[in-house]
C-alpha cells in the first residue's frame, strides 16, 4: 500500500472520529444536564420532561401514575449548625437511601435544595404510599447525624384524581406536603380530591414557612 493511500485512509479516518466523537460528547453533555451532580439523582429538568411523557402515555393508555415530593424536616437548622459542606454530603446520603428504597420502575429525582421527587408509574395512591412511606422510614433510620433529628415529610398526589395538568399534579403534591409539615413533619400525605379543596387550607406564609 503506498503511501498515499495510506495518507488518505488516515484522513477518512479523521474525518469519520470527529462526528462520533462529538456525538458522544454530546450525549455525555445531555445525560449530564439531566443528572444533579450532588446526589446523582435525576434533576428537575428531567422531572418535567418525564412527568408529561407520563400524562400523554396515561391520556393515551389509560390507568393513573402518583407522583411523591420529599421535604427534609430540620435540614436548614443542620445546614445552619455544622455547614453546606456537612449538608451536602447529608443530602449524598438521602438520595442514596431514597434510590435504595423506591422500586426499579420508580424514578428519583433532586427537586431542588432539600427537596425531593419521586414519579411512580402505573401506581396507585394506595400502592404508592406504600413506597414513599418505605422511604420516609429509610431516611429515619439510615440517614444519621451527631445529634440533630434528620426526617422527612411527603406529599403524594395521583394523576387523573388530584390533577390533569402537570402544573396540577406538581401542586397538589406540593401543598400536601407542606400540610404533612404544619401537622407536625415526620409523615406521609395524600391528597384528597382536587387541589383547590386543599389549597383553601394553606396561606401564603404558611407555604414558605
Amino acid at each position: 500500500m503506498g503511501r498515499g493511500t495510506i495518507k488518505l485512509l488516515e484522513q477518512l479516518a479523521s474525518q469519520i472520529a470527529m462526528p462520533l466523537e462529538n456525538s458522544q460528547l454530546y450525549a455525555q453533555a445531555e445525560k449530564k444536564a439531566r443528572v444533579d451532580e450532588l446526589t446523582r439523582l435525576l434533576n428537575r429538568r428531567s422531572l418535567d420532561e418525564m412527568l408529561d411523557s407520563e400524562i400523554s402515555r396515561h391520556s393515551r393508555y389509560g390507568g393513573t401514575f402518583s407522583l411523591a415530593i420529599l421535604d427534609l424536616d430540620g435540614f436548614k437548622f443542620y445546614n445552619d449548625t455544622y455547614g453546606h459542606l456537612a449538608g451536602d454530603g447529608l443530602l449524598q446520603d438521602v438520595g442514596k437511601s431514597i434510590k435504595a428504597s423506591i422500586r426499579t420502575a420508580d424514578f428519583a429525582f433532586r427537586y431542588g435544595g432539600d427537596e425531593f421527587a419521586i414519579l411512580l408509574p402505573q401506581t396507585t395512591l394506595d400502592a404508592a404510599l406504600q413506597v414513599v412511606e418505605r422511604v420516609r422510614k429509610s431516611i429515619a433510620e439510615n440517614v444519621k447525624t451527631e445529634k440533630i433529628s434528620i426526617t422527612t415529610s411527603i406529599g403524594l398526589a395521583s394523576w387523573p384524581d388530584d390533577g390533569i395538568s402537570h402544573t396540577d399534579i406538581i401542586a397538589a403534591a406540593d401543598v400536601t406536603l407542606y400540610r404533612a409539615k404544619r401537622n407536625g413533619g415526620n409523615q406521609s400525605l395524600c391528597a384528597q380530591g382536587p387541589l383547590g379543596a386543599l389549597a383553601q387550607e394553606e396561606t401564603p406564609a404558611e407555604k414558605h414557612r
